[in-house]
């Protein structure tokens, strides 16, 4: 090994690359005369990982880099902490996980570089020590490129205070103080980008000045700080610079212009000049668009981006120096390179539209799209770059000429097809791609859609946990992207695709459930070995999906031992979605957990028609599924903007609902709902009464006459599938009536409603018949809800008492650990209690028993083998997020994707009066033929029947509309 460390030694003086080929032959012999698993290997695990790394470096060869993994992460498992060499394999190793995620985009090698760093960071003794700065550095690197693939600004947020904190700790040299200010100035301006926080701008300004100024001309990053700085000046000018004095914006066009000639005069290196010349191009073309007007500048920037683009190619080829420490510079100047085939785009169309001069840009368009498209699978950055090109292509259309439209939309499916992309930046340029098509009725516009739709899924993953995935959600705002999919098909008499978007882009949360649990017999047929492989990834991502994940951990031991975690699932996600692809090549098998197509959904209208209601910003639609058609309804007079002012009126007429006049209990006490409000009565022109009205008008009753429905006893069942904002209105309740509650007109003369959150739920496989006897689950909270003991004592009329299992009456408590250990077993579970829904976080939404909370998140975890029947006599129980309509994040749609094929649920808060009311009539129903078979057929009906038997006693609006029924 002495031998091979002094080749290495003089590689390193040297940079001949026989001398680290020679050691590396040396280390693999040491390496063959160790005893595996053995602490002597270390020393030459560690030499190879070096040397392989930096042959990598030299060689770009992927076999050396995906060798110095290995290697290194066996080195790291022979020795312990305390080591004297355990900081520097794993500062390799995160230095080769990095280059590999910078070369293949696989997000885990980013998420294991930055455990090991943090691991650097635990073991470097302090501020004082050599190594400390630099791991600072490494650290902030890394957690900046994970948050520019995954967009979570904590990590942005992070990384800025670990530049703050290696500017000021005592072991940076000053030498080393330029690049610190620069790259902390870098990540602010990074910051600017994704907040728009100016103060964020002014001081990368200020600390970009101040590295300049520490550095001379022969300082090695001295270009690299002018460029930045230019950079930074430019994006201030863009943003603000009509807000600024015109003399100080004059100024700031000048500084950046005549700081980026002088460096460009100077400068000796050749790949330094590319980003300082096409710096200087941006520059003096904003200058003339929105200062001098003098074409002179133009012309200019015109003339030095025409040269950089005849080179553009091989410009944008990545420098082997984006695997070392200084990663984020080299990053920019790629960017910066791929920015100049854009920023000409934009100079030629500018330039055309203010002159009305005629460029030959379709041509030149064509010519960048084909490069674009040859370079796409091979450079990360391409996707932002190519989404930009295209957006600078849509700005010069005065007479819609198609072919230069076509070249637009071709870029921005250039940018959502590059796999070596970050998905974050794929699914931007997509829905930037789509937003254009749809605008401009391009014949792109639906391949877009679904494009975008396509990687909600893969950005909400099953490697996150199920909080992270909502926040994913809600940050993508893939709600009006399905919605807006979906109206576009509509538009082009695509009936068929819109329904199939819609499903393929909603309840996303619940179908990576259903997924995960789908019946695998097909498949063990074909092949057992795929089949236990994917059940086995599957359970153990379930299990993670429930892992407790703390938002507030700030030790970095703790962060390390996360990420660590996190990689893992991560890991494991990118296994079953690889075990998916696997089973798709087998016969027969080749849909395996794809969306489904229309001829699969319409299985589901086979008892009725799915009518599927989607709103719009001028007006909305109705898709009408029935088992052999589709039919379509324009709903003219309702809209988003109305939709949500009747979803708040709708709300505030419950509250004034809950507020009034409250009737005496048996105890003499006041009547309250199982949320804590008093209830009182209602009108018919009460604010719910006239909503009811308005549903009517407005959507329900142009349906009833599209179906050409008669009023009937024998009523068919419709099924409502709202999504958007109408997934918060009661359309089932949609109807015209008098002040005594009876009904001029109103749907459910006509049918009988039933809610599904998406096509699918209603699409269950057949369950076995469970070889144990029929059990049903009761479960009350009677200390502060008198009322359920009359609910429970009505249910023992109806249902046979060895059938029953009573919780929460003398000698039997209703305690989560209780209630969880029976609904495994159980075929109907009643739940007579407070609910809360959680709109922070609906995960958290929960039931409330013996002043415990029963939580989605914990019913999530359970297996219902024999699960049939939810009834969930409670407050809230069917309220969805705002933030998040289409996930359906509700208790009831919990219990029906747990595996209950039906769920009673309520919309908002209900009277504790009533639960006995409507309990009664309804299990009369389902058990008049049998007290220990109940009819599950009739769900439907039942609470139909249950909530008439309700509204006839002249009840206010508030007290039997919140009763629904969901699933089949």
């Amino acid at each position: 090994m002495n031998l091979a460390s002094t080749l290495h030694a003089k590689f390193l003086q040297s940079g001949d690359r026989n001398y680290v080929d020679e050691s590396i032959l040396l280390s693999r012999q040491c390496l063959n005369l160790a005893p595996s698993p053995s602490p002597s290997r270390f020393i030459p695990l560690n030499h190879l990982a070096t040397n392989l790394l930096e042959r990598f470096t030299m060689s770009g060869e992927q076999k050396d880099l995906d060798e110095a993994i290995i290697f290194g992460q066996e080195a790291i498992t022979l020795v312990l902490p305390s080591h004297p060499h355990r900081v520097e394999a794993l500062t390799h190793l995160s230095s080769a996980l990095r280059a590999r995620f910078e070369a293949l985009g696989q997000y885990a090698d980013l998420e294991d570089a930055t455990a090991y760093l943090r691991e650097v960071l635990n073991l470097t003794p302090g501020p004082t020590h050599r190594l400390y700065a630099i791991t600072l550095h490494n650290l902030s690197n890394a957690l900046t490129r994970r948050f520019q693939h995954s967009n979570n600004i904590e990590d942005l947020e992070e990384a800025i205070d670990l530049r703050r904190e290696a500017l000021t700790c005592s072991s940076g040299s000053p030498a080393e103080r330029p690049d610190a200010l620069s790259h902390l100035a870098h990540t602010l301006h990074i910051r600017f980008q994704r907040l728009g926080n100016r103060d964020n701008l002014d001081e990368a300004i200020l600390l970009h000045k101040e590295a300049l100024s520490l550095s001379s001309t022969q300082h090695p990053h001295y270009f690299i700080f002018v460029n930045l700085l230019g950079a930074t000046l430019l994006s201030r000018a863009e943003r603000f610079g009509k807000l600024l004095r015109e003399e100080e914006a004059f100024h700031d066009m000048d500084e950046i212009i005549s700081l980026l000639r002088e460096a460009i005069v100077i400068c000796p290196y050749s790949k330094q000049l590319v980003p300082l010349r096409s710096n200087l191009a941006n520059a003096l073309i904003l200058k003339f668009q929105d200062y001098s007007g003098d074409l002179d500048d133009w012309e200019e920037g015109f003339y030095i981006l025409k040269q950089l683009t005849d080179d553009a190619m091989l410009m944008a080829r990545p420098s082997l120096s984006i695997l070392s420490e200084n990663l984020g510079n080299a990053l920019l100047q790629r960017r910066k390179n791929y920015q100049s085939i854009a920023n000409l785009v934009v100079g030629v169309n500018n330039f055309a539209k203010k002159y009305q001069i005629d460029v030959e840009l379709t041509k030149k368009l064509s010519r960048l799209r084909l490069d674009l498209t040859e370079v796409a699978s091979q450079y990360p950055s391409i996707s932002s770059i190519a989404e930009n090109l295209g957006t600078k292509a849509m700005v010069r259309r005065p007479d819609h000429e198609f072919e230069q439209m076509d070249d637009a939309m071709a870029a921005f499916e250039v940018a959502a097809s590059s796999n070596s992309s970050s998905i974050i930046s794929r699914f931007r340029a997509a829905v930037t791609w789509s937003q254009h098509a749809a605008a401009s009725n391009h014949k792109s516009a639906l391949n877009a859609y679904r494009t975008a739709i396509n990687f909600v899924p893969m950005l909400a993953s099953l490697g996150h946990d199920l909080l992270k995935r909502q926040e994913v959600l809600t940050q993508t705002g893939y709600n009006e992207l399905v919605r807006d999919a979906a109206i576009c098909a509509i538009g082009s008499g695509k009936y068929d695709t819109a329904i199939e978007l819609l499903e393929a882009g909603r309840a996303v949360i619940w179908m990576q459930m259903l997924q995960l649990r789908t019946p695998m017999d097909h498949l063990r047929a074909v092949s057992p070995t795929l089949e236990t492989r994917l059940a086995e990834i599957s359970a153990e991502l379930e299990r993670g999906s429930h892992r407790a994940v703390d938002q507030n951990i700030h030790g970095n031991q703790e962060k390390m031992v996360s990420e660590k975690e996190a990689s893992y699932f991560i890991r494991l996600n990118k296994q079953w979605v690889e075990t998916i692809a696997e089973i798709r090549q087998l016969d027969g098998l080749e849909d395996f957990l794809e969306p489904r197509k229309l001829t699969l959904l319409q299985a589901a209208a086979s008892k009725g028609p799915v009518i599927l209601l989607i709103a719009g910003t001028s007006e909305s639609d109705a898709l009408i599924m029935t088992s052999n058609s589709v039919l379509h309804l324009k709903l003219p007079n309702i809209n988003t903007h109305t939709a949500r002012k009747m979803t708040l009126a709708l709300r505030e007429g419950v509250h004034q609902g809950a507020r009034s006049n409250a009737s005496p209990t048996p105890e003499g006490e006041s009547s309250t709902s199982r949320y804590g409000h008093k209830f009182g009565h209602q009108n018919a022109e009460s604010p719910i009464g006239n909503i009811l009205k308005a549903l009517w008008e407005t959507v329900v009753e142009p349906i009833v006459r599209k179906l050409d429905l008669v009023k009937s006893e024998s009523s068919l069942t419709i099924r409502w599938c709202p999504t958007g904002i109408f997934s918060f209105l009661p359309f089932h309740a949609a109807g015209v009536y008098r002040s005594d509650m009876s009904s001029v007109d109103s749907i459910s003369e006509y049918a009988i409603s039933s809610y599904t959150p998406t096509i699918g739920a209603l699409l269950r496989h057949p369950r076995t018949t469970p070889s144990n006897t029929f059990k049903m689950l009761v479960a009350i909270e009677s200390k502060s809800l008198p009322y359920t003991v009359h609910e429970l004592n009505k249910i023992e009329m109806r249902v046979a008492s060895e059938c029953l299992v009573k919780l929460g009456v003398p000698g039997s408590t209703a305690s989560i650990k209780t209630v969880l250990s029976h609904l495994s077993s159980v075929s109907i579970a009643h739940f007579a209690c407070h609910a809360q829904q959680d709109s922070a976080n609906p995960l958290d939404s929960a039931l409330i028993l013996e002043q415990e909370d029963l939580k989605i998140s914990q019913i999530m975890q359970q297996p219902m083998p024999n699960a049939s029947l939810a009834f969930l006599c409670a407050c809230e129980t069917a309220m969805g997020d705002e933030n998040l309509p289409d996930e359906n994040l509700h208790l009831g749609a919990t219990l029906l994707y747990s595996g209950f094929r039906t769920v009673i649920a309520t919309m908002w808060a209900i009277n504790d009066e009533d639960g006995p009311t409507v309990s009664d009539t309804f299990y009369a129903e389902l058990f008049q033929h049998d007290p220990a078979c109940p009819d599950m057929t009739q769900t439907a009906r039942a609470i139909h029947v249950a909530t008439a038997k309700l509204r006839s006693q002249s009840v206010s609006f508030n007290r039997w509309v919140p009763f629904i029924h969901i699933g089949d």
